[in-house]
């Protein structure tokens, strides 16, 4: 059945979200928004639209800010360990402070930060798991594998990079990243149903084994949904109009 004509409130921002795929976000009540901290996506009005279109779509929101993650980035760009975790937490800690006040605007919400997952006394099980999922599953190890190209060629693009100096390393953080990521998406799904919202590329733990269980996965990894949106910019006589 297609959406009906004034099923929702208009979007007033700059910004209107548009669901590009996964439009089976309509069978949840819950939503859970994967914070990419410092993407513009997850920044100013596009933020907003991304609330305001949670709003008055979903009776709870969770909010999930993935920063510490981002350390993994941080070493492959020649941060040591220590500054690449602190920078990556700061980074955070900001941006929650930045927002707390537009998500609190929501009718129920809930933060967590990366580290909130990882100090989990099933972290270690989960991401156990996964490391073996990885060296013991084709499927698994050829999505990651592929995801790394897919990043480093995107890299190449953005820095004018030629050739692929450098790619050993950049492969070796990626992986770690997409490990831990996988393992940490299996608890959140696990923890609560809820579809994930994504405005940039398909998050690939989301996705892998979507509906499916396969043996000696995390526990929660089959549980993934993924609603992926993108902003269309309203025009001037939109937003007078609004």
């Amino acid at each position: 059945m297609g959406r009906r004509k004034n099923e929702f409130p208009a979007q007033t921002g700059p910004y209107a979200v548009k669901v590009k795929n996964g439009a089976h976000w309509r069978g949840f009540k819950t939503a859970r928004l994967q914070i990419s901290v410092g993407q513009p996506y997850h920044e100013g009005d596009k933020l907003g639209a991304t609330l305001d279109w949670c709003k008055h779509r979903f009776d709870h929101v969770i909010v999930c800010v993935n920063d510490t993650l981002q350390r993994l980035n941080g070493q492959f760009d020649g941060l040591s360990p220590d500054e690449a975790f602190a920078a990556s937490k700061l980074a955070g800690d900001e941006w929650m402070n930045r927002y707390a006040g537009s998500i609190g605007m929501l009718p129920s919400a809930e933060i967590h930060s990366w580290e909130d997952w990882r100090a989990r006394p099933d972290y270690a099980k989960a991401f156990a798991q996964t490391q073996s999922l990885y060296a013991n599953n084709a499927e698994f190890r050829g999505a990651i594998d592929a995801n790394i190209k897919d990043f480093w060629a995107r890299r190449k693009i953005r820095d004018g990079l030629t050739g692929d100096f450098g790619f050993t390393d950049f492969a070796a953080c990626s992986r770690a990243y997409l490990i831990e990521e996988t393992a940490v998406f299996s608890m959140m799904f696990k923890d609560k149903r809820a579809v994930d919202v994504y405005p940039g590329s398909v998050l690939l733990p989301s996705v892998v084994f979507q509906g499916r269980h396969v043996p000696g996965a995390p526990e929660g990894l089959d549980q993934g949904a993924f609603t992926r949106i993108d902003f269309n910019k309203k025009r001037d006589r939109e937003l007078k109009v609004a």
